[in-house]
């Protein structure tokens, strides 16, 4: 009842646009609902710049260098918000220690209203976890790539559908572990064989794949070069927005 006139304000714009252009073929298709004038719309990922992402990644110092190639990290960079599930990657790593598995440094990039929640879930957990905070978009991308494994952690029920770290992710290069629920990412996920989907919320199924990708450099490695795929073919802006530039002067 709230929101419903927020609702009636955007149906009634949608209705109206002779284009419908979204960042996801979730949000096109919302559009698409209550138009009747366009018989399709045109769905182009947020993306990133691959030339400047991979400058970045080359020429500005991370924050946090690894010195020993053989220890693995596994990276998460974004909000530490309610939609973000960092409890349950610091739950899937604190299953494998206890089974006496070797588990990778956790790095995470980002700050958020609950940092000192996470903070001290990590140290109750007694996980190998380091908080480096916020980072400048060009540092970020420096960092990432010195990691081996992603994870993009979204809680049930998030609205997001394609969001900024997919591409980020997928530039980089590295396998992802996602337990987002959203059928575009998961499709994207097992279309390019670039991660795992695992089970919402479930550090267990998480462990499992975490372990397996701990184990395999080999798949780590193929999986790696299939994100990159990924990244060319769908988030490279030089490509991706000539769709939106094409439409707009049609």
């Amino acid at each position: 009842m709230v929101f419903e006139p927020f609702k009636h304000r955007a149906d009634e714009i949608y209705k109206r646009a002779d284009v419908i252009c979204g960042v996801s073929q979730k949000y096109v298709d919302r559009a698409l609902s209550v138009n009747k004038k366009c018989n399709k719309g045109h769905a182009v990922f947020l993306g990133t710049s691959l030339e400047t992402f991979d400058t970045d990644a080359k020429s500005v110092e991370p924050l946090l260098k690894k010195l020993n190639r053989d220890e693995l990290w596994l990276g998460y960079c974004g909000s530490l918000a309610a939609s973000y599930d960092i409890p349950c990657v610091i739950s899937a790593l604190k299953i494998l220690k206890d089974q006496g598995k070797k588990i990778p440094k956790f790095v995470i990039m980002g700050d958020g209203a609950r940092r000192a929640e996470f903070e001290k879930d990590a140290l109750e957990s007694d996980v190998d976890v380091v908080f480096l905070g916020s980072l400048p978009y060009d540092q970020m991308c420096a960092q990432l790539v010195q990691c081996d494994i992603v994870v993009n952690p979204i809680v049930k029920g998030s609205a997001a559908s394609i969001i900024n770290k997919h591409g980020d992710y997928a530039s980089a290069g590295l396998p992802v572990l996602n337990t987002q629920n959203s059928s575009e990412y998961r499709e994207l996920v097992d279309q390019y064989h670039m991660g795992f989907n695992c089970s919402n919320g479930n550090a267990k199924d998480l462990a499992e794949k975490l372990q397996i990708l701990i184990g395999d450099k080999a798949l780590r490695q193929e999986m790696g070069r299939n994100a990159r795929q990924c990244a060319e073919e769908k988030f490279d802006r030089r490509n991706s927005y000539k769709e939106l530039i094409k439409t707009i002067l049609a």
